[in-house]
């Protein structure tokens, strides 16, 4: 691949560059990506994020129709499928009670990602990813049966999905750092991140056709499929994944070569016990405070579109259920075509064009900022194909945040500590997620246009803080209390050598 040959290339310069003679390291070519276990790592990893957030986020389209607010005929094209069954009212729920059923997944969310990404970084997160997507599938399928004995049984078990979710999106932030080289985590770790933009893309039209069907008025079947898919992702993972390179049974001896130095960065399985995570320090630093602000704005953006389009296309374009779950899923095609990005910035950065800071405050600056503009924007474009384009755009750039922006530069900040900084971030980023539905209740009662108008330019501000506290007070910097003697030091030495490693932080 071009990433193994340009990645060859530049240790080779990076050796040549010593003429002293202090440069007196073993070169280790980048053995190809293509069919190694790190790349499957990697997939399994993308398939996990892409179920979490599959059961997170079809859950607005399952509402749709469970409570039978949408059209009674779908129309599909120039056609009109005519399907009462479908959009029956089972459930005839209050717009507050689907807010709060919308919304108590993200209250179990934040409890458990600090524990969760401990347990990972201390333990490693094999054992826990199988524990943890075994109830996640046992949970999906028993929605359908609690809900028709109690709808109110559902706020319990959406809490205990939000727990779940939890402790896997940490997990999987705290895994991949074993698996690949700092020259390979833009690539890796943005191809993982395209789990979330690949749910929202495919988990609407998906469950809009499932509903569609009428095999038990449609909507169990949204909860059926993903507990099915998980429940076969738990037994693959299970047999053919490891903790670090080290324990994997398969693993060339050329990969297991070149990840050494990296795979116990996170799991001390060869290097010495890390010490205690120093949580004073890290919630005293400017820095790490920078990144979680940016974050939580950041996920105001993205849920105010993940959670409530469907019901936005649905209450402004009164559209049926299955033109709503296509429309609703068209925006995130953007996200997942910009996934190549993150190989973009690990190139920019390799070959030395902008320095790590310039590459991360850029990619998470100009997209937040840009977002606002189209966003604010939305609400006064006349016509629902202007408003579409709109949106399209404004999810698509928020991939550039992920892939190559503030959402990878934990193990910049923190070091071996990614798992628990990651917990503690994305714990608070997930307020919005319950925040966000009670702001469409309150503001948006009736949900016409001009009122949906409110929601937009709450979002807008939100991005446009985000991204003025990013670029004046965010850093890649490794800081100081993060550094740990002989875990730490060649991952920094090898990550960015020479004039690459920058250690101020550019405005």
């Amino acid at each position: 691949m071009s990433l193994s040959t340009s990645g060859e290339k530049a240790k080779a310069k990076e050796l040549e560059a010593n003429q002293d003679g202090t440069a007196q390291e073993e070169f280790v070519p980048i053995p190809p990506l293509c069919g190694s276990v790190r790349l499957w790592i990697a997939i399994f990893c993308l398939t996990a994020n892409f179920l979490v957030f599959y059961v997170r986020f079809s859950f607005s389209i399952s509402m749709v129709c469970m409570t039978g607010s949408a059209n009674d005929h779908l129309p599909i094209g120039n056609f009109s499928l005519k399907a009462p069954s479908i959009v029956q009212s089972e459930f005839d729920w209050d717009r507050s009670i689907q807010a709060n059923m919308m919304g108590t997944l993200f209250y179990g969310f934040i409890l458990t990602q600090v524990l969760g990404g401990w347990i990972s970084d201390k333990f490693g997160g094999k054992q826990l990813l199988v524990t943890s997507m075994s109830l996640l599938a046992l949970t999906s399928f028993s929605i359908p049966l609690f809900a028709r004995l109690h709808g109110y049984t559902i706020l319990a078990i959406r809490l205990v999905q939000g727990m779940i979710s939890g402790l896997i999106i940490p997990t999987v932030i705290s895994i991949i750092p074993s698996w690949c080289a700092p020259e390979e985590r833009g690539t890796l770790m943005s191809f993982v991140i395209v789990g979330l933009p690949l749910s929202n893309f495919l988990s609407a039209p998906i469950s809009g056709l499932l509903c569609a069907t009428g095999f038990d008025n449609g909507w169990p079947l949204t909860f059926y499929f993903p507990g099915i898919l998980t429940l076969i992702w738990t037994i693959a993972f299970h047999f053919l994944a490891s903790n670090t390179p080290e324990q994997h049974p398969k693993i060339s001896s050329d990969e297991l070569k070149y990840l050494a130095k990296y795979s116990c960065r996170n799991q001390s399985c060869k290097q010495p016990e890390l010490p205690p995570i120093p949580y004073k320090a890290m919630l005293t630093s400017i820095p790490f405070w920078a990144l979680i602000i940016t974050q939580f704005c950041s996920k105001i953006g993205l849920y105010s579109m993940a959670l409530t389009l469907p019901l936005f296309i649905n209450e402004v374009f009164h559209f049926g259920i299955i033109e709503n779950g296509l429309l609703s899923g068209l925006p995130w095609i953007g996200m997942i075509a910009l996934s190549f990005t993150g190989q973009l910035s690990d190139y920019l950065i390799r070959n030395r064009i902008f320095s790590v800071t310039q590459v991360r405050k850029g990619f998470t600056v100009i997209p937040m900022l840009t977002w606002a503009v189209l966003v604010a924007a939305m609400g006064h474009i006349p016509s629902e194909i202007g408003q579409m384009v709109f949106i399209t755009i404004a999810v698509s750039i928020h991939q550039l945040e992920m892939s190559g922006g503030f959402f990878i530069s934990h193990s910049d900040l923190v070091g071996p500590y990614a798992g628990s900084a990651f917990g503690i971030t994305n714990t608070i980023a997930q307020l919005p997620g319950f925040i966000i539905p009670i702001l469409v209740a309150y503001f948006a009662p009736h949900g016409t246009l001009s009122e949906w108008r409110t929601i937009f330019y709450i979002a807008s501000g939100a991005k446009t803080v985000g991204a003025v506290i990013y670029l004046f007070f965010g850093s890649l910097e490794l800081q100081s209390w993060a550094k740990v003697t002989d875990v730490e030091a060649p991952i920094e030495t090898k990550e960015e050598p020479g004039p690459v490693k920058d250690t101020k932080v550019d405005a």
